[in-house]
């Protein structure tokens, strides 16, 4: 048992305006950068000193015999420096001489979960919580000693057990997420909802809870974007307040932003986390982040408000991200083949952004000036020709055996397979030859309109063939593997083996 009376400097008779100052001015002595583990002292006395409940508790474990308080002092040092086997030893021979004592039969049976003995430690729960069965502290830990021992029908029934001693304690609530997240994770944007119903700021010291749940039911089983955003604002809320973030709350603001960067409407809380990152100490890998994250806001700020061409959004985008694959390569220069197609369509984008957004202009100067030249017209679509024979040698598997590029690479194979069965790609072979010009093309004459935008749209298209023989993409899940011996997914608390999962692979 630890002492937060000494820890914050203050008499046991200390208001919370008397708590609040001085956890600020041990907070100067004992800041997160220095002295971590100091500062998270701090702040686990402070938050629970402020919590009315919880500190009755505390001030009637001071007023314990001394020799009793004695032994849970000595008891609890043991126990924190990881020497289990030692507390536990120290811990039966205090239970023999105070066998009524809630704190000694819930800090031996904390020792045996530590110690890894299971089966001693739930018959040190259940014993303690038969005992005083209006402990939610036993009756907390008999579920989580229940959890890690493989239990978790058991262990959920007993957090049900825990919550209803008192619905209102947040410790339990938090400890009980984690356990659903990690066994019924179906269940999670429900019982976080629950939550919400008992107290909307149930949550406000250990607000990290926040940002988790709007993660989880972004990504989870139950995806509920709008639940996920109002947990999202509610986490940027006290993160904005809190004047000394930890380390986990920045990076999980960090995982927030990364998460709704592209969300319109979580575009405040997301610039409101940035700026407070911004503000606080941030060390060299996490500035790298924020860079990345306000070079992403700025561009979609602008493809909010520029009004242009969508495929030369799309090119920016593309730009600003960076070329790193071979693919990416490949569509970029799908995308200057669209905007080749029909150069007139671009030049007043173009010569706007030349004006207006000079940075994303600079990205590809060299080509938007030649598209803005009409004198050049000829020479470009002659050089994009060049350009993607020379990517379809250099990177072939980039190219699907079924694209348009491959006819335009190979003309005459393409009539060949495709004359008799395929009429349309021969439709679109013809226009694409008329486009970018083969032996027997007239300088003056130009390409069909109609046919260009057909051939536009050709590149645009995914369509794979079954019967391709070219490189296939390999397999992905689209959801979370579901493991034999994990809670199934329906919510029926059996284990997935012995539920839907019976018929699994048959």
């Amino acid at each position: 048992m630890r002492d937060y009376y000494t820890i914050l400097g203050v008499e046991r008779g200390a208001d919370k305006t008397r708590l609040k100052r001085a956890y600020y001015e041990q907070v100067k002595l004992h800041p997160p950068e220095t002295d971590p583990d100091g500062f998270q002292a701090l702040r686990e006395a402070y938050a629970f000193l402020t919590d009315d409940q919880k500190r009755a508790g505390y001030d009637k474990q001071l007023e314990l015999p001394p020799e009793l308080s004695e032994v849970l002092l000595t008891a609890d040092a043991l126990f924190r420096s990881d020497r289990y086997k030692e507390a536990i030893s120290k811990l039966k021979k205090a239970e023999r001489k105070f066998p009524a004592s809630e704190e000694i039969g819930i800090l031996l049976g904390r020792s045996y979960l530590e110690n890894n003995n299971y089966k001693y430690a739930i018959d040190q729960f259940r014993k303690t919580s038969q005992k005083h069965p209006a402990s939610q502290e036993a009756a907390r830990h008999l579920a989580m000693a229940y959890m890690k021992r493989g239990f978790t029908i058991k262990a959920n029934d007993q957090f049900r057990a825990a919550i209803e001693i008192d619905s209102r304690d947040a410790e339990t609530w938090a400890i009980y997420l984690g356990f659903v997240r990690h066994h019924r994770d179906a269940e999670y944007g429900r019982v976080m909802t629950e939550v919400d119903a008992i107290d909307p700021e149930m949550f406000k010291e250990r607000y990290i809870v926040y940002g988790g749940s709007a993660l989880e039911v972004a990504e989870g089983w139950d995806s509920d974007f709008d639940k996920a955003l109002v947990w999202c604002e509610k986490f940027t809320r006290f993160f904005l307040r809190d004047p000394k973030p930890l380390e986990a709350e920045c990076n999980m603001a960090l995982s927030l932003i990364s998460h709704f960067l592209e969300t319109d409407r979580a575009a405040d809380a997301v610039l409101t986390l940035y700026d407070k990152l911004r503000t606080s100490n941030c060390n060299e890998q996490r500035g790298k982040k924020l860079d990345q994250f306000k070079a992403r806001m700025d561009f979609l700020t602008f493809k909010r408000e520029c009004g242009y061409d969508p495929a030369l959004i799309d090119l920016t985008d593309l730009l600003v991200s960076g070329i790193i694959t071979s693919y990416e390569e490949v569509y970029l220069c799908q995308m200057e083949i669209h905007i080749v197609s029909k150069p007139e369509k671009f030049r007043k984008n173009l010569r706007d952004m030349r004006t207006a957004y000079p940075g994303y202009f600079e990205l590809h100067k060299d080509f938007y000036l030649d598209v803005i030249n009409p004198h050049k017209e000829q020479k470009l679509i002659e050089k994009t020709y060049r350009k993607s024979t020379s990517l379809h040698k250099k990177y072939p598997k980039a190219f699907r055996a079924d694209s348009l590029q491959e006819y335009m690479m190979d003309p005459d194979k393409a009539f060949k397979v495709y004359d008799k069965s395929q009429a349309k790609n021969v439709h679109l072979l013809r226009a694409f030859t008329q486009l970018f010009g083969g032996a027997d093309r007239d300088p003056d004459d130009h390409p069909d309109e109609d046919l260009s935008d057909e051939l536009v749209n050709e590149l645009y298209e995914e369509d794979w063939d079954d019967d391709d023989d070219g490189e296939q993409m390999p397999y992905r899940r689209t959801e979370r593997k579901v493991g034999r011996n994990e809670m199934c997914p329906c919510g029926s608390g059996k284990k997935y083996k012995h539920c839907c999962g019976q018929n699994a692979g048959v």
